[in-house]
Formats: C-alpha cells, structure tokens, sequence
C-alpha cells in the first residue's frame, strides 16, 4: 500500500495597491458641469423683492419717462428671479412682477375711476403677467436640459422664451372684453435706437427682439464656461444686428399744423358735472388758438359730452368752433345707433344747416369691447 504524503506548496503573494477614488474630484466636475448650465437661485424672499423692483424698472421704460433702455434691464431681471425656481415659486415671482408693474403703469386711473378699478385691473393683468412668467421660468429652468449644447442654450432658450412674452402681450390685448393692449414691451422703444424697427415687424415683433435680446444677455451671463470676451461679443453683435437694419424709407409729402386741446374737465367716474360742461371746457380751451393756422383741432374722447348728431345745441356749438378756427375738428363722444352705445370718434367740418344731417361729420364707430375707459361698464372701442 503506497501512502500519500500532503504537503503545503508556498505561494508567493504579492502585494496590489487599490487607488482610493479621488472624490474631490469628482464633485469638481459636477461643480463645473453645473457651473455651465449656469445654474443659479436667489432665495425666495430675494427673488420676490428683486421681481418687485423689476416691474418698477420695466415702467421706467415707458412714456412718460420713456428712460427706454431700462425695459430691457426690467425684464432681464425679472428672469434672473425666476432662475431655479419650481413651478409654485415661480407663479409667485411672476404674479409679484406684474402687479408691480401694472399698479405703477396705470396709476393714473386712481384719478378719474378710484382705487378699485385700478386694484382691479392691476391684479388681473398680474395673473396673466404671472402665468407668462411662469412659463418663462419652465424654459429658463428645464431648456438647457432639453438643448444641452451651447448653441441650444444661446439660440433656441432666448427665442422660446420671448416667443412666450410676446405671445402673452398678444392674448391679453384681445382678450377678455377686447383686451386692454397698454404695456407692450415695444411701446417703451418709441424714442429709441430700435424704434425704426416697427416698420419692419410690428409691435409684437418689436416686443420679441426686446425680450429676445434680454433672454440671450441672461442665457450668456450663465454660460460662464464661456469668457468673458466671447460673451460680449454675441451680445454686442445682436444689438449691432438689430441696428444695422435700414430705415424704411417714408417720402413726405407736406406737414401738417394740428392744435391739440385738453380742456381740464373732472370727467371721472364719479364727478359731478352737468350736461354740456366737458363740451364748454373745450370749447372756452379752444377760442384762444383762434387766429393761429392751423389744418385740424383735435379734442379728446368724449370731448363733446353731448351727442352732437342728436342735440342740434351741441351741433351748433362744433359748427362755431370749426368755423372760428377755420379748420375741421375731430373729437370723441358717445353716439346711439340701432339700440347700441358707441364711442365714436367724429371728423367735424361747419357747413349750412341745410348740410348737417348728410355731410358735416364722418364717424368712427369702435366695433370692439373694451375692458378699460369705462372699467365696469364696456363699451365699444374707438
């Protein structure tokens, strides 16, 4: 029998080194990734007082200060509220942003309709102020997820989101009750470089290369992967872009003399006033120009507070004054036709008596509701 010794065989180890993972540097990539989408959340009590401040900005920019570059700086900050934020937040920045912009805006109806109309219409400007913004802020938050590359960030970022704006201005001017249409980013541009524009693409369209401009500015002060160099150079060749455009060429063909009067009446809401007065304000306002040339007297609307094309006082009194002036007259007045009100605008031009019913004025009659003017009570649009 043959026995079988075990024996233990020596087995040389040797000796592997592990590398630990370097987790520094793994959060400095994170950090520089993150750092490229340009991620950034100002604190929502900041982010509420820096929208509030945005919407006073954004008024700046409109007559009658008409301090025109701060509309652009206006929006630009209200985006840079809405950086990070989720959709609740946002809402909120957006709702703070209009309703500090629009209670500044039309301030002025304080004056002839009270604190509620203005309350009113302020706040439901707001909302879809807020909403606009909201939607923004899905864009501003989510659109370099979607289009990862710089380019997408830099080109389709900015253009969907001041498609956004403009298309909100464009629903809010229409809708509801006709719409109320002031406060279109493009009327704060009326005295500046890009006002000539307007020719080219219509207000909306100037509303959208505003905004557009201020969402690229946004999107490359994000896009810090990017030095500084480059990004003033895109943002200044977009402006450059938008300058260059030509003037549409206008061949004038005379000028025109217009003596435009404000006859100071309290035609509020609430004033008290009787029949025929807001008619002799203008009317006294008036007869000091007689004498000086002039080609049309324009009166506001409802400068004749009596329906001249049925009172023949007050048809007597717009022939007296086109006639003194030697000039037609144009002014604004409630008019009644086939069971509807209508505020109309009247070209007024003396002539006989025999004349008056079928060649003295031509009207335009507003077919179009309208919200404000007379807020509680629409009337049609002139």
């Amino acid at each position: 029998m043959s026995v079988v010794q075990a024996g233990v065989v020596p087995v040389s180890v040797v000796p592997v080194s592990v590398a630990p993972v370097n987790r520094v540097d793994v959060q400095v990539n994170r950090v520089g990734r993150s750092a490229d989408r340009g991620d950034f959340r100002l604190p929502l009590p900041a982010a509420l007082v820096l929208a509030a401040g945005a919407g006073a900005i954004l008024d700046g920019g409109f007559p009658d200060r008409s301090w025109w570059i701060l509309a652009p700086v206006g929006v630009l900050l209200m985006f840079l509220a809405l950086l990070g934020r989720r959709p609740g937040p946002a809402l909120l920045v957006g709702m703070v942003a209009g309703l500090s912009f629009w209670l500044i805006h039309i301030s002025w109806i304080t004056l002839y309709l009270g604190p509620v109309p203005w309350l009113a219409l302020g706040g439901l400007e707001a909302i879809f102020f807020g909403v606009g913004l909201w939607l923004i802020a899905v864009v501003l938050n989510r659109g370099p997820l979607a289009w990862p590359t710089r380019w997408g960030r830099l080109g389709m970022v900015p253009l969907v989101v001041a498609g956004l704006w403009t298309a909100r201005e464009a629903i809010s001017a229409v809708w509801p009750y006709g719409g109320f249409a002031w406060g279109r980013v493009a009327i704060s541009q009326s005295e500046s470089p890009f006002a000539g524009l307007v020719a080219w693409v219509g207000m909306s369209g100037l509303t959208f290369l505003i905004v557009w401009l201020s969402a690229l500015a946004l999107q490359l002060l994000r896009e810090v992967g990017w030095g500084v160099l480059a990004r003033w150079t895109v943002l200044t060749a977009s402006v450059a872009l938008l300058l260059l455009v030509p003037a549409v060429s206008i061949a004038q063909s005379g000028e025109a003399r217009i003596a435009a009067v404000q006859g100071a009446s309290d035609a509020g809401l609430f004033a008290r006033y009787s029949p025929g007065q807001i008619l002799a304000d203008h009317t006294s306002a008036t007869l000091p120009l007689v004498g000086q040339p002039v080609d049309f007297v324009v009166w506001p609307e409802n400068g004749s507070d009596i329906d001249p094309t049925r009172s023949q006082d007050a048809a007597d009194v717009l022939d007296y004054v086109s006639r003194a002036m030697v000039a037609p007259l144009i002014t604004g007045t409630i008019t009644y036709r086939d069971g509807k009100y209508y505020n109309t605008s009247l070209l007024w031009k003396a002539g006989r008596a025999s004349q008056r019913s079928t060649t003295r004025s031509t009207r335009y009659r507003s077919q179009n509701t309208c919200l404000i003017g007379h807020f509680g009570a629409p009337l049609p649009r002139s």
